[in-house]
């Protein structure tokens, strides 16, 4: 019996305890000494050669980056050194980092390749060491389901931010993990808030992330020991994510005040919040503009009410046309704030903007539940919608850089007529990503049920590994989340930051319920002492 509660108790021990965690077992092997195995000597040597491989050929099929209408501001910033009036500068200074080895056009996709391989794979080479992924079925999938994916790597040569923040992302929470698994190593820590800082720099959902990381220190927090020494880490520890963002924010509305004259964040804040919320209007034609704080927001208030209902469509709202359509209330009030005020289009968004962004908030304090049911809701919905790559709108450059763009012709050296594709991969392949679409969610839910039923298991039996399992739950839920109250989803690309931790938290359960099946299924044997 004593040898049976002995093995019982190692059993458990799969992953490193946060708790006090003793001497580590002869059995627990580092992880540059796992890397050295054979067994992950030969699997890193076939991802990285099919990573290659891949490569290659798509940089010989696609030896010019695909753009879209967001390029252009990205490029121009980074060529001209000007602040972005729109987005943050973080794929501006990327691009510069690039060109300062070279400024050709594939460097750029050369090196998000291959900064996207080696996230990657490190990513995918701790999942299986923390985890203990032991069926190589499994981690095999994954591993193939990744390096493979189309749309990671039709990002990764594309002049669009979405690889890098992916990237960063996949980092994120590689590093986030290896914090959790053991938060006695402050150096991983401090990697892991460099990483965050990079990831606000990019993209502004990247606030989401420091609340996450906030997320991961409770849950050590919670399996530490709780000595004097250990509250006031936690403590420093907790508050230090909100410090470097703050900081962060601090600096880049400096700098945007000082290049357009306008003390804000971005550009775009106010008119997404105008077009999310765009669907009460009609249902509060009656309102007392009295009840309306600001004068500005008076004004604002009586113009929209001068356009139909029509305007203010769901349908407008879900493919964010309130910021883009040129008939449409908000740019009409654009264009009449530049006339009265005589100032350039850029000074004027940015102007507007806070208007647009004091007037929505104020609605939708006011009418919580209209907002909930006209915009969340349908917002929520929309992230399980499946949007076709159309890499059709990417065959040249003329839908976003035009003849009369001659800085970036003359940057790149480069003629209108010289850029283009002579072959068509990604769509053709829409109907398999299609069906592969509901496979993926059908997957999540079943996973996300399996997890729930064995939910008490994990938390009894194996602690550490459900505190782990949590980091990839909390950051799929909390991405998601912000992303629905942000803007609804429209295209493909904003649901890749979500697709390699989902990805992993899917294997990891279906791995663990393969191993109970195969237990399950063993006779029971006696032995003799």
């Amino acid at each position: 019996m004593a040898n049976l509660k002995n093995k019982s108790k190692q059993s458990n021990t799969g992953i490193v305890s946060l708790v006090a965690p003793p001497k580590k077992p002869s059995n627990q092997v580092s992880f540059r000494d796992f890397l050295k195995q054979k067994e992950q000597k030969r699997t890193l040597l076939i991802l990285s050669g099919l990573f290659a491989v891949m490569g290659i050929v798509f940089g010989i099929l696609f030896p010019y980056p695909f753009t879209c209408a967001d390029s252009g501001g990205y490029l121009l910033s980074a060529v001209t050194k000007s602040i972005n009036a729109w987005r943050p500068m973080g794929y501006s200074h990327y691009v510069q980092f690039v060109h300062n080895f070279s400024s050709s056009l594939i460097a750029v996709y050369v090196f998000s390749y291959i900064f996207h391989a080696v996230a990657s794979l490190l990513f995918i080479f701790s999942a299986q060491y923390l985890f203990k992924i032991t069926s190589k079925g499994v981690f095999y999938s994954m591993a193939l389901l990744i390096v493979l994916s189309p749309t990671l790597i039709f990002a990764t040569n594309m002049l669009m931010s979405d690889s890098l923040f992916c990237t960063l992302t996949t980092l994120y929470l590689t590093t986030g993990l290896w914090f959790v698994n053991n938060p006695r190593k402050v150096w991983i820590y401090a990697l892991h808030l460099v990483i965050l800082v990079f990831i606000y720099t990019t993209r502004y959902i990247g606030m989401i992330y420091a609340v996450i990381t906030m997320l991961m220190v409770v849950i050590v927090w919670i399996m530490s020991i709780g000595t004097k020494k250990n509250r006031v880490w936690y403590s420093v520890a907790l508050l230090l994510p909100l410090m470097v963002i703050g900081i962060t924010q601090s600096s880049m509305k400096k700098a945007y005040s000082e290049a357009h004259k306008v003390k804000t964040l971005s550009a775009f804040e106010g008119w997404q919040w105008l077009n999310n919320m765009s669907p009460i209007i009609p249902e509060i034609r009656d309102l007392d503009t009295s009840k309306i704080k600001g004068q500005k927001n008076k004004e604002l208030h009586l113009f929209l009410l001068s356009f139909p209902d029509s305007v203010y469509s769901q349908f407008n709202m879900l493919s964010t046309g309130q910021l883009w359509g040129t008939e449409l209330p908000p740019k009409r009030y654009l264009f009449k704030t530049m006339e009265e005020l005589n100032i350039p289009y850029t000074q004027a968004y940015a102007k507007v903007s806070i208007v647009f962004g004091d007037y929505a908030k104020q609605l939708v304090r006011k009418y919580p539940f209209k907002y909930l049911q006209s915009y969340v809701y349908p917002s929520f919905l929309s992230t399980f919608n499946f949007y076709d790559m159309k890499a059709d709108l990417f065959d040249n450059l003329q839908d976003c850089f035009k003849e009369k763009d001659q800085w970036f012709w003359n940057y790149y050296q480069m003629q209108p007529k010289d850029y283009h594709f002579d072959y068509s991969v990604f769509k053709p392949i829409d109907p398999i990503r299609h069906i592969a679409h509901y496979v993926y969610w059908i997957a999540g839910i079943v996973c996300t049920l399996l997890f729930l039923l064995r939910m008490k298991f994990y938390i009894t039996e194996q602690k550490p590994r459900f505190m782990l399992l949590l980091v990839l739950i909390l950051f799929v839920l909390a991405y998601v989340g912000g992303s629905i109250i942000a803007a609804p989803s429209t295209v493909w690309r904003y649901s890749l930051p979500f697709y390699i931790p989902s990805i992993a938290f899917m294997t990891i359960i279906i791995n663990d319920f393969v191993a109970w099946i195969a237990t399950k299924k063993k006779p029971l044997t006696q032995t003799n002492e």
